[in-house]
């Protein structure tokens, strides 16, 4: 007889000593199931190139479900994911990252950065609003 099924490990929405924080698990499958949307552009102005855009990272409900041991009470899991610093900063890199790959030919400068957090009818939706300066890097070579 062959291995046996590996079981799903369902995880704790919250952490056990604070019912409105994230467990660490939690954020790990936010991220882990969610679908990333990118949208932006390079402008320049005052001579200086900069991408400005928005990152929308979607966790959908429907995937959600099966990953933890409570059902989502969608507005705390809200409450909890603007509160969370783990989350805003992942959040973050994951924007960032993602401009990183779509200019390829760039070095980006440091970000200015606006994170908002809403609830839809599909899921958990992380908006995140970029400006960031970017230099090809020839142009860096250079100076």
């Amino acid at each position: 007889m062959g291995p046996s099924v590996a079981k799903t490990r369902r995880v704790s929405l919250f952490t056990a000593s604070a019912k409105d924080i994230l467990s660490r698990e939690a954020e790990e499958c936010l991220f882990r199931h969610a679908e990333v949307l990118a949208e932006g552009s390079i402008r320049e102005l005052n001579g200086e190139a900069s991408w400005f855009g928005s990152i929308m990272i979607t966790a959908a409900f429907i995937e959600l479900r099966h990953a933890f041991r409570e059902p989502v009470d969608a507005l705390r899991l809200k409450r909890a994911t603007e509160r969370s610093v783990r989350v805003r900063a992942r959040a973050m890199r994951l924007a960032c990252t993602e401009v990183s790959r779509r200019l390829p030919g760039y070095e980006l400068g440091t970000a200015l950065v606006e994170t908002r957090v809403r609830v839809e009818d599909v899921g958990l939706l992380m908006d995140v609003d970029l400006e960031v300066p970017v230099y090809a890097f020839a142009d860096r070579e250079a100076n």
